[in-house]
Protein backbone atom coordinates (compact mmCIF):
# COMPACT_ATOMS: atom_id res chain seq x y z
CA UNK A 1 0.00 0.00 0.00
CA UNK A 2 2.49 2.11 1.09
CA UNK A 3 4.73 1.60 -2.24
CA UNK A 4 1.66 2.11 -4.19
CA UNK A 5 0.94 5.69 -2.14
CA UNK A 6 4.72 6.36 -3.06
CA UNK A 7 4.23 5.51 -6.73
CA UNK A 8 0.92 7.77 -7.11
CA UNK A 9 2.87 11.25 -4.93
CA UNK A 10 5.97 10.32 -7.48
CA UNK A 11 3.78 10.39 -10.66
CA UNK A 12 1.84 13.48 -9.53
CA UNK A 13 5.41 14.68 -8.91
CA UNK A 14 6.65 14.18 -12.17
CA UNK A 15 3.87 15.97 -13.95
CA UNK A 16 4.10 18.70 -12.19
CA UNK A 17 7.93 19.08 -12.86
CA UNK A 18 6.60 18.23 -16.32
CA UNK A 19 4.82 21.28 -16.55
CA UNK A 20 6.51 23.18 -14.82
CA UNK A 21 9.49 22.93 -17.26
CA UNK A 22 7.39 23.18 -20.17
CA UNK A 23 6.41 26.73 -18.36
CA UNK A 24 10.01 27.63 -17.82
CA UNK A 25 10.70 26.66 -21.66
CA UNK A 26 8.12 28.59 -22.71
CA UNK A 27 8.89 31.92 -20.37
CA UNK A 28 12.82 31.31 -21.84
CA UNK A 29 11.78 31.19 -25.30
CA UNK A 30 9.38 34.19 -24.89
CA UNK A 31 12.35 36.19 -23.06
CA UNK A 32 14.60 35.31 -26.02
CA UNK A 33 11.79 36.74 -28.44
CA UNK A 34 10.87 39.44 -26.36
CA UNK A 35 14.80 40.01 -26.37
CA UNK A 36 14.92 39.67 -30.27
CA UNK A 37 12.07 41.48 -30.87
CA UNK A 38 13.13 44.73 -28.58
CA UNK A 39 16.50 44.64 -30.50
CA UNK A 40 14.43 44.32 -34.11
CA UNK A 41 12.19 47.25 -33.12
CA UNK A 42 14.75 49.63 -30.84
CA UNK A 43 16.88 49.86 -33.86
CA UNK A 44 14.48 50.74 -36.56
CA UNK A 45 14.13 54.86 -36.82
CA UNK A 46 12.04 55.23 -39.86
CA UNK A 47 8.56 55.29 -38.57
CA UNK A 48 6.79 53.40 -41.49
CA UNK A 49 9.32 50.64 -41.72
CA UNK A 50 8.65 50.57 -37.60
CA UNK A 51 4.65 50.39 -38.08
CA UNK A 52 5.16 47.19 -40.72
CA UNK A 53 7.65 45.90 -38.13
CA UNK A 54 5.63 45.89 -35.21
CA UNK A 55 2.66 44.07 -36.92
CA UNK A 56 4.97 41.29 -37.70
CA UNK A 57 6.11 40.78 -34.46
CA UNK A 58 2.52 40.99 -32.84
CA UNK A 59 1.44 38.87 -35.52
CA UNK A 60 4.09 36.06 -35.19
CA UNK A 61 4.91 35.74 -31.91
CA UNK A 62 1.01 35.41 -31.08
CA UNK A 63 -0.20 33.62 -34.01
CA UNK A 64 -2.95 36.34 -34.04
CA UNK A 65 -5.00 35.76 -37.48
CA UNK A 66 -5.97 39.33 -37.62
CA UNK A 67 -3.61 41.98 -36.43
CA UNK A 68 -4.33 45.69 -36.48
CA UNK A 69 -1.20 48.83 -35.66
CA UNK A 70 -3.52 52.09 -34.31
CA UNK A 71 -1.62 55.49 -33.34
CA UNK A 72 -2.12 58.62 -32.71
CA UNK A 73 -1.72 61.35 -35.05
CA UNK A 74 -0.50 64.80 -34.18
CA UNK A 75 -1.77 66.72 -37.01
CA UNK A 76 -5.59 65.60 -36.82
CA UNK A 77 -5.59 65.08 -33.49
CA UNK A 78 -6.75 61.34 -33.94
CA UNK A 79 -5.88 58.21 -33.80
CA UNK A 80 -5.05 56.75 -37.29
CA UNK A 81 -4.80 52.60 -38.51
CA UNK A 82 -1.26 52.71 -39.78
CA UNK A 83 -0.56 49.49 -40.55
CA UNK A 84 -2.40 45.89 -40.83
CA UNK A 85 -2.25 41.88 -41.23
CA UNK A 86 -4.54 39.12 -41.67
CA UNK A 87 -2.91 36.32 -42.37
CA UNK A 88 -6.25 33.80 -43.32
CA UNK A 89 -7.67 37.09 -45.75
CA UNK A 90 -6.95 39.16 -48.56
CA UNK A 91 -7.86 43.14 -47.25
CA UNK A 92 -6.65 45.28 -49.88
CA UNK A 93 -7.58 48.62 -47.73
CA UNK A 94 -8.88 49.20 -44.74
CA UNK A 95 -8.92 52.97 -43.46
CA UNK A 96 -9.98 53.28 -39.80
CA UNK A 97 -9.77 56.55 -37.73
CA UNK A 98 -10.81 57.04 -34.07
CA UNK A 99 -11.01 60.00 -32.07
CA UNK A 100 -11.09 60.11 -27.99
CA UNK A 101 -13.47 61.51 -25.65
CA UNK A 102 -12.94 64.92 -24.22
CA UNK A 103 -13.39 63.70 -20.84
CA UNK A 104 -11.90 60.34 -21.05
CA UNK A 105 -9.77 58.87 -17.80
CA UNK A 106 -7.11 56.97 -18.82
CA UNK A 107 -5.95 54.25 -16.50
CA UNK A 108 -2.33 53.33 -17.01
CA UNK A 109 -2.65 50.25 -15.31
CA UNK A 110 -4.69 48.50 -18.22
CA UNK A 111 -2.82 47.26 -21.01
CA UNK A 112 -4.64 44.20 -22.29
CA UNK A 113 -8.73 44.98 -23.25
CA UNK A 114 -10.40 41.60 -23.57
CA UNK A 115 -13.35 42.42 -26.12
CA UNK A 116 -15.27 39.72 -24.24
CA UNK A 117 -15.09 41.21 -20.99
CA UNK A 118 -17.72 43.27 -20.76
CA UNK A 119 -15.75 45.53 -17.93
CA UNK A 120 -13.02 46.00 -20.53
CA UNK A 121 -14.82 46.50 -23.18
CA UNK A 122 -17.08 49.63 -21.24
CA UNK A 123 -13.36 50.96 -20.19
CA UNK A 124 -12.15 50.98 -23.75
CA UNK A 125 -15.43 52.14 -25.13
CA UNK A 126 -15.24 55.31 -22.17
CA UNK A 127 -12.09 55.68 -24.30
CA UNK A 128 -12.97 56.15 -27.62
CA UNK A 129 -15.90 57.40 -29.88
CA UNK A 130 -18.19 54.39 -31.65
CA UNK A 131 -15.30 52.09 -31.04
CA UNK A 132 -16.33 48.54 -31.52
CA UNK A 133 -18.10 49.31 -34.48
CA UNK A 134 -14.96 51.11 -36.12
CA UNK A 135 -12.76 48.64 -35.04
CA UNK A 136 -15.18 45.37 -36.58
CA UNK A 137 -13.32 45.09 -39.61
CA UNK A 138 -10.14 44.47 -37.41
CA UNK A 139 -11.76 41.41 -36.07
CA UNK A 140 -10.53 42.40 -32.46
CA UNK A 141 -10.57 39.58 -29.74
CA UNK A 142 -7.79 41.69 -27.69
CA UNK A 143 -6.64 45.25 -27.97
CA UNK A 144 -3.05 46.15 -25.99
CA UNK A 145 -2.88 49.82 -25.35
CA UNK A 146 0.38 51.14 -26.09
CA UNK A 147 -0.06 53.50 -22.51
CA UNK A 148 2.14 56.72 -21.14
CA UNK A 149 0.97 57.63 -17.83
CA UNK A 150 -2.35 59.69 -18.96
CA UNK A 151 -1.82 59.83 -22.46
CA UNK A 152 -2.62 56.16 -25.23
CA UNK A 153 0.09 56.66 -27.60
CA UNK A 154 -1.73 53.82 -29.63
CA UNK A 155 -2.52 50.52 -29.37
CA UNK A 156 -2.37 46.85 -31.39
CA UNK A 157 -5.39 44.80 -31.88
CA UNK A 158 -5.00 41.06 -31.88
CA UNK A 159 -7.75 38.55 -33.57
CA UNK A 160 -8.52 34.84 -33.08
CA UNK A 161 -4.98 32.26 -33.60
CA UNK A 162 -4.16 31.17 -36.46
CA UNK A 163 -5.22 27.49 -35.42
CA UNK A 164 -8.30 28.44 -33.35
CA UNK A 165 -6.76 27.52 -29.90
CA UNK A 166 -7.78 30.52 -26.98
CA UNK A 167 -4.20 32.71 -26.11
CA UNK A 168 -2.37 30.90 -23.31
CA UNK A 169 -1.49 32.74 -20.25
CA UNK A 170 1.81 33.40 -20.62
CA UNK A 171 1.50 35.01 -24.34
CA UNK A 172 -0.03 38.08 -22.21
CA UNK A 173 3.55 38.57 -20.45
CA UNK A 174 4.71 38.48 -23.52
CA UNK A 175 2.52 41.08 -25.01
CA UNK A 176 2.83 43.50 -22.20
CA UNK A 177 6.63 43.04 -22.63
CA UNK A 178 6.41 43.99 -26.19
CA UNK A 179 3.81 46.63 -26.16
CA UNK A 180 6.52 48.88 -23.86
CA UNK A 181 9.14 48.07 -26.06
CA UNK A 182 7.29 49.14 -28.99
CA UNK A 183 6.10 52.38 -27.01
CA UNK A 184 10.16 53.04 -26.69
CA UNK A 185 10.77 52.38 -30.00
CA UNK A 186 7.74 54.71 -32.11
CA UNK A 187 9.15 57.00 -29.32
CA UNK A 188 12.55 56.92 -30.28
CA UNK A 189 11.43 56.66 -33.75
CA UNK A 190 9.49 59.77 -33.65
CA UNK A 191 12.11 62.39 -31.36
CA UNK A 192 14.72 61.01 -34.14
CA UNK A 193 12.23 62.02 -37.14
CA UNK A 194 11.44 65.49 -35.24
CA UNK A 195 15.98 65.99 -34.97
CA UNK A 196 16.14 65.34 -38.62
CA UNK A 197 12.86 68.16 -39.31
CA UNK A 198 14.63 70.48 -36.97
CA UNK A 199 18.13 70.09 -38.69
CA UNK A 200 16.60 70.74 -42.30
CA UNK A 201 14.85 73.79 -40.78
CA UNK A 202 18.33 74.44 -39.29
CA UNK A 203 20.42 73.86 -42.54
CA UNK A 204 17.43 75.76 -44.61
CA UNK A 205 18.16 79.01 -41.99
CA UNK A 206 21.84 78.30 -42.49
CA UNK A 207 21.71 78.29 -46.52
CA UNK A 208 19.67 81.45 -46.65
CA UNK A 209 22.10 83.00 -44.00
CA UNK A 210 25.19 81.85 -46.89
CA UNK A 211 23.10 83.08 -49.80
CA UNK A 212 22.41 86.72 -48.06
CA UNK A 213 26.12 87.25 -47.01
CA UNK A 214 27.01 86.31 -50.82
CA UNK A 215 24.35 88.66 -51.85
CA UNK A 216 25.39 91.41 -49.55
CA UNK A 217 29.26 90.72 -51.00
CA UNK A 218 28.15 90.68 -54.83
CA UNK A 219 26.50 94.24 -54.42
CA UNK A 220 29.36 95.94 -52.47
CA UNK A 221 31.28 94.86 -55.52
CA UNK A 222 28.57 96.38 -58.28
CA UNK A 223 29.57 99.09 -60.26
CA UNK A 224 26.48 100.04 -61.88
CA UNK A 225 22.56 100.02 -60.78
CA UNK A 226 22.13 97.49 -63.72
CA UNK A 227 24.36 95.15 -62.42
CA UNK A 228 23.26 95.70 -59.05
CA UNK A 229 19.86 94.82 -59.98
CA UNK A 230 20.60 91.66 -62.21
CA UNK A 231 22.34 90.48 -58.91
CA UNK A 232 19.89 90.75 -56.52
CA UNK A 233 16.64 89.58 -59.17
CA UNK A 234 18.95 86.25 -59.96
CA UNK A 235 19.52 85.98 -56.19
CA UNK A 236 15.70 86.18 -55.12
CA UNK A 237 14.97 83.34 -58.04
CA UNK A 238 18.31 81.07 -57.15
CA UNK A 239 18.96 80.89 -54.08
CA UNK A 240 15.19 82.10 -52.38
CA UNK A 241 12.96 80.87 -55.06
CA UNK A 242 10.95 83.60 -55.74
CA UNK A 243 8.56 82.49 -58.74
CA UNK A 244 7.63 85.95 -59.97
CA UNK A 245 9.32 88.78 -59.10
CA UNK A 246 9.90 92.90 -59.99
CA UNK A 247 12.75 95.34 -59.08
CA UNK A 248 11.13 99.20 -59.94
CA UNK A 249 13.19 102.53 -59.51
CA UNK A 250 11.04 105.48 -58.10
CA UNK A 251 11.04 108.26 -60.37
CA UNK A 252 10.05 111.09 -57.82
CA UNK A 253 9.77 113.81 -61.07
CA UNK A 254 7.41 111.64 -62.45
CA UNK A 255 5.84 109.89 -59.39
CA UNK A 256 6.30 106.77 -61.07
CA UNK A 257 7.84 103.25 -59.79
CA UNK A 258 9.97 102.26 -63.26
CA UNK A 259 9.93 98.29 -63.24
CA UNK A 260 14.06 97.87 -63.99
CA UNK A 261 13.73 93.78 -63.98
CA UNK A 262 11.21 91.69 -63.82
CA UNK A 263 10.55 87.84 -64.36
CA UNK A 264 7.55 85.11 -63.90
CA UNK A 265 4.77 87.86 -65.07
CA UNK A 266 2.75 88.23 -67.78
CA UNK A 267 4.17 90.73 -69.97
CA UNK A 268 6.41 93.68 -69.38
CA UNK A 269 5.44 96.57 -67.40
CA UNK A 270 7.22 99.74 -68.01
CA UNK A 271 6.11 101.32 -64.67
CA UNK A 272 3.64 101.32 -61.91
CA UNK A 273 1.33 104.67 -61.14
CA UNK A 274 1.15 104.48 -56.95
CA UNK A 275 -2.18 105.22 -55.42
CA UNK A 276 -3.11 106.57 -51.96
CA UNK A 277 -2.43 103.01 -50.57
CA UNK A 278 1.03 103.37 -51.53
CA UNK A 279 1.67 105.90 -48.37
CA UNK A 280 2.59 103.10 -46.06
CA UNK A 281 4.95 102.58 -48.58
CA UNK A 282 6.56 105.96 -48.94
CA UNK A 283 6.67 105.91 -45.04
CA UNK A 284 9.18 102.53 -45.41
CA UNK A 285 7.51 100.17 -44.34
CA UNK A 286 6.72 96.88 -45.98
CA UNK A 287 3.05 96.15 -47.01
CA UNK A 288 1.14 92.69 -47.95
CA UNK A 289 -1.78 92.24 -50.23
CA UNK A 290 -3.45 88.79 -49.76
CA UNK A 291 -6.86 89.49 -51.32
CA UNK A 292 -7.98 90.42 -54.56
CA UNK A 293 -9.43 93.68 -53.58
CA UNK A 294 -5.78 94.99 -51.80
CA UNK A 295 -4.13 93.63 -55.16
CA UNK A 296 -6.61 96.38 -56.95
CA UNK A 297 -5.90 98.69 -54.73
CA UNK A 298 -1.94 98.72 -55.13
CA UNK A 299 -1.37 97.63 -58.94
CA UNK A 300 -5.15 98.98 -60.78
CA UNK A 301 -7.49 96.95 -62.23
CA UNK A 302 -5.47 95.12 -64.79
CA UNK A 303 -3.89 93.64 -61.73
CA UNK A 304 -4.59 90.04 -63.07
CA UNK A 305 -4.06 90.74 -67.27
CA UNK A 306 -0.47 92.57 -66.26
CA UNK A 307 0.88 89.84 -63.67
CA UNK A 308 -1.20 86.82 -64.11
CA UNK A 309 -2.81 84.67 -61.57
CA UNK A 310 -1.27 85.75 -58.64
CA UNK A 311 -2.54 85.64 -55.32
CA UNK A 312 -0.63 88.40 -53.52
CA UNK A 313 2.29 90.73 -53.44
CA UNK A 314 4.63 91.29 -50.96
CA UNK A 315 6.18 94.84 -51.34
CA UNK A 316 9.25 96.07 -49.56
CA UNK A 317 10.57 99.25 -49.80
CA UNK A 318 14.39 100.21 -50.84
CA UNK A 319 14.62 103.55 -48.84
CA UNK A 320 16.83 105.46 -46.95
CA UNK A 321 16.02 106.69 -43.43
CA UNK A 322 17.47 110.43 -42.67
CA UNK A 323 15.17 113.53 -41.70
CA UNK A 324 12.61 112.09 -43.76
CA UNK A 325 12.14 108.71 -45.67
CA UNK A 326 13.81 108.48 -49.30
CA UNK A 327 12.13 106.33 -51.25
CA UNK A 328 14.74 105.04 -53.97
CA UNK A 329 12.38 101.88 -55.13
CA UNK A 330 10.94 98.51 -54.03
CA UNK A 331 11.20 94.85 -54.45
CA UNK A 332 7.88 93.27 -55.28
CA UNK A 333 7.58 89.35 -54.53
CA UNK A 334 4.46 87.44 -56.13
CA UNK A 335 5.30 84.33 -55.27
CA UNK A 336 7.99 82.61 -53.64
CA UNK A 337 8.12 78.27 -54.55
CA UNK A 338 6.94 75.80 -51.76
CA UNK A 339 6.64 78.77 -49.04
CA UNK A 340 4.12 82.20 -48.38
CA UNK A 341 5.17 85.23 -48.98
CA UNK A 342 3.44 86.27 -45.98
CA UNK A 343 6.09 84.21 -43.95
CA UNK A 344 8.00 86.06 -41.10
CA UNK A 345 10.87 84.44 -42.61
CA UNK A 346 10.81 85.17 -46.10
CA UNK A 347 9.68 88.83 -45.01
CA UNK A 348 12.78 89.33 -43.05
CA UNK A 349 14.81 87.97 -45.50
CA UNK A 350 13.74 91.04 -48.38
CA UNK A 351 13.66 93.51 -46.05
CA UNK A 352 17.05 92.41 -45.57
CA UNK A 353 18.24 92.32 -48.87
CA UNK A 354 16.53 95.63 -49.36
CA UNK A 355 18.46 97.77 -46.14
CA UNK A 356 21.70 96.36 -47.76
CA UNK A 357 20.47 97.79 -51.21
CA UNK A 358 19.80 100.87 -50.77
CA UNK A 359 22.88 102.91 -49.75
CA UNK A 360 24.34 100.90 -52.87
CA UNK A 361 21.70 101.92 -55.20
CA UNK A 362 21.77 105.32 -54.37
CA UNK A 363 25.25 106.00 -54.78
CA UNK A 364 25.67 103.84 -57.63
CA UNK A 365 22.36 106.32 -59.00
CA UNK A 366 24.33 109.52 -57.92
CA UNK A 367 27.32 108.55 -60.45
CA UNK A 368 25.04 107.79 -63.14
CA UNK A 369 23.43 111.47 -62.88
CA UNK A 370 27.44 112.51 -62.61
CA UNK A 371 28.51 110.44 -65.42
CA UNK A 372 25.33 112.67 -67.77
CA UNK A 373 26.84 115.95 -66.11
CA UNK A 374 30.66 115.36 -66.08
CA UNK A 375 31.98 115.22 -69.58
CA UNK A 376 35.62 112.98 -69.90
CA UNK A 377 38.51 114.81 -70.83
CA UNK A 378 38.44 113.13 -74.61
CA UNK A 379 41.29 115.22 -76.01
CA UNK A 380 44.05 113.85 -72.59
CA UNK A 381 42.73 110.37 -73.46
CA UNK A 382 42.75 110.42 -77.48
CA UNK A 383 46.18 111.37 -76.92
CA UNK A 384 47.32 109.15 -74.67
CA UNK A 385 45.63 106.26 -76.38
CA UNK A 386 47.32 107.26 -79.70
CA UNK A 387 50.60 107.19 -77.98
CA UNK A 388 50.13 103.52 -76.98
CA UNK A 389 48.72 102.73 -80.01
CA UNK A 390 51.92 104.54 -82.38
CA UNK A 391 54.56 102.38 -80.15
CA UNK A 392 52.24 99.16 -80.05
CA UNK A 393 52.07 99.37 -83.81
CA UNK A 394 55.96 100.30 -84.46
CA UNK A 395 57.11 97.10 -82.12
CA UNK A 396 54.75 94.58 -83.98
CA UNK A 397 54.00 96.10 -87.46
CA UNK A 398 50.68 96.82 -87.55
CA UNK A 399 48.83 99.09 -89.33
CA UNK A 400 47.49 102.24 -87.45
CA UNK A 401 44.68 104.70 -89.17
CA UNK A 402 43.59 107.63 -87.76
CA UNK A 403 40.22 109.20 -89.16
CA UNK A 404 38.72 112.45 -88.27
CA UNK A 405 34.99 112.65 -88.79
CA UNK A 406 33.94 116.20 -89.12
CA UNK A 407 30.25 118.24 -89.36
CA UNK A 408 30.76 121.73 -90.52
CA UNK A 409 28.62 124.25 -89.35
CA UNK A 410 27.71 126.02 -85.95
CA UNK A 411 26.72 124.20 -82.66
CA UNK A 412 23.05 123.40 -83.00
CA UNK A 413 20.90 121.03 -80.64
CA UNK A 414 19.46 118.87 -83.66
CA UNK A 415 22.86 118.00 -84.62
CA UNK A 416 23.37 114.16 -84.80
CA UNK A 417 25.51 112.17 -82.29
CA UNK A 418 27.88 110.96 -84.50
CA UNK A 419 30.19 109.87 -81.44
CA UNK A 420 27.39 107.27 -80.68
CA UNK A 421 26.63 106.39 -84.12
CA UNK A 422 30.16 105.72 -85.00
CA UNK A 423 30.49 103.10 -81.91
CA UNK A 424 28.72 100.73 -83.35
CA UNK A 425 31.41 100.09 -85.81
CA UNK A 426 34.05 101.20 -83.67
CA UNK A 427 35.65 100.74 -80.21
CA UNK A 428 37.93 103.59 -80.36
CA UNK A 429 35.75 106.83 -80.16
CA UNK A 430 36.94 110.14 -79.31
CA UNK A 431 34.15 113.22 -79.08
CA UNK A 432 36.69 115.99 -78.93
CA UNK A 433 34.23 118.78 -79.95
CA UNK A 434 30.25 118.58 -80.91
CA UNK A 435 31.18 118.41 -84.27
CA UNK A 436 34.34 116.86 -84.85
CA UNK A 437 35.38 112.99 -83.57
CA UNK A 438 38.33 111.07 -83.87
CA UNK A 439 38.29 107.25 -84.23
CA UNK A 440 41.46 104.75 -84.25
CA UNK A 441 41.47 101.90 -86.09
CA UNK A 442 43.73 99.19 -87.46
CA UNK A 443 42.34 97.79 -90.41
CA UNK A 444 42.41 99.44 -93.82
CA UNK A 445 38.44 98.60 -94.35
CA UNK A 446 37.43 100.46 -91.05
CA UNK A 447 39.39 103.24 -92.69
CA UNK A 448 37.10 103.50 -96.20
CA UNK A 449 35.06 106.73 -96.09
CA UNK A 450 31.98 104.98 -97.52
CA UNK A 451 32.26 102.15 -94.75
CA UNK A 452 31.98 105.29 -92.37
CA UNK A 453 29.14 107.32 -93.81
CA UNK A 454 26.90 104.68 -94.13
CA UNK A 455 27.45 104.20 -90.34
CA UNK A 456 26.23 108.02 -89.57
CA UNK A 457 23.40 107.60 -92.25
CA UNK A 458 23.73 111.36 -93.31
CA UNK A 459 25.43 113.83 -95.85
CA UNK A 460 27.76 117.09 -95.08
CA UNK A 461 30.03 114.66 -93.28
CA UNK A 462 33.99 114.97 -94.06
CA UNK A 463 36.29 112.52 -93.10
CA UNK A 464 39.64 112.29 -93.19
CA UNK A 465 42.29 109.85 -92.35
CA UNK A 466 45.78 109.85 -91.58
CA UNK A 467 48.04 106.52 -92.18
CA UNK A 468 51.15 105.74 -89.77
CA UNK A 469 54.11 105.78 -91.57
CA UNK A 470 52.62 107.93 -94.20
CA UNK A 471 51.41 111.22 -92.79
CA UNK A 472 53.59 111.11 -89.20
CA UNK A 473 55.03 108.59 -86.90
CA UNK A 474 54.77 110.56 -83.41
CA UNK A 475 52.47 111.76 -81.48
CA UNK A 476 54.27 115.37 -81.88
CA UNK A 477 53.98 114.84 -85.65
CA UNK A 478 49.56 114.13 -86.06
CA UNK A 479 49.35 116.58 -83.69
CA UNK A 480 51.50 118.95 -85.86
CA UNK A 481 49.41 117.98 -89.23
CA UNK A 482 46.02 118.73 -87.67
CA UNK A 483 46.76 121.83 -86.32
CA UNK A 484 48.28 122.58 -89.99
CA UNK A 485 44.94 121.27 -91.67
CA UNK A 486 42.91 123.45 -89.49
Amino acid sequence: MNLCNSAMRNYISYNELKAINESLDEKIFNLFAINQSSKALLSQLDLDSLYSLSIDVFSELTQSSATGFVLFDEKSEKYVLRSYRFVLENVKSLDIVLEMHENAVIDPNRIIIDVSNDSDTQYFCSLFKDCLNLLTPLKARYIILLNKVTQILGFVTLGSTITGTPYRRNIFELIESLSSSTYIAISNAKHFRQVEEQKKVIQNKLDRLISLNNLVRNINSSMDVETLIDITMDTLSVSFLVDKCLFATYSSDKDLFVVRSSYGINKDIPAIEPSDSWKRIFRGRTALALEDEDLVKYFGSSVKEDFGNITGALIVPIYLDRAEIELLGVIIAFSIFDSLISDEENVLTLETIAGHIAPILYSLSIIEEQKVVLMPNYAEMFKRDLDTEISQAKEYGLDLYVIRVSHPGKFSFNNIDMAEKLKAGFKKVYPLAYNTVYVIANKKEDADNKNILELLGTDGISVDTAVLGQDFNTLEDFIALQQAQQ
